[in-house]
C-alpha cells in the first residue's frame, strides 16, 4: 500500500476587527420630556386619596383550602 501525503493548507487569521462610539447623551432630554400632575385641577401637586375599605360583605366564609 502506497502512503498518501496529504498537504493541508490553513487560511491565514484574520483577528476581528472592533470599533467604540462613545456617545455623551445630554442630560436634559429625559427629565423634560414629560410634565405629571397626580392630583385634580384645583391642588395638581396633591394626590387625591380616597378610602378603600368599602364595608363589604365577606360571604359564607367557607373556603376551601
Amino acid at each position: 500500500m502506497e502512503k498518501q501525503n496529504k498537504i493541508t493548507v490553513s487560511k491565514e487569521y484574520i483577528p476581528p476587527h472592533l470599533e467604540v462610539d462613545i456617545i455623551e447623551m445630554e442630560s436634559g432630554i429625559a427629565a423634560q420630556s414629560a410634565n405629571l400632575s397626580p392630583g385634580d385641577v384645583n391642588s395638581p401637586n396633591t394626590p387625591q386619596v380616597e378610602d378603600w375599605n368599602n364595608g363589604g360583605s365577606l360571604g359564607g366564609k367557607d373556603f376551601d383550602l
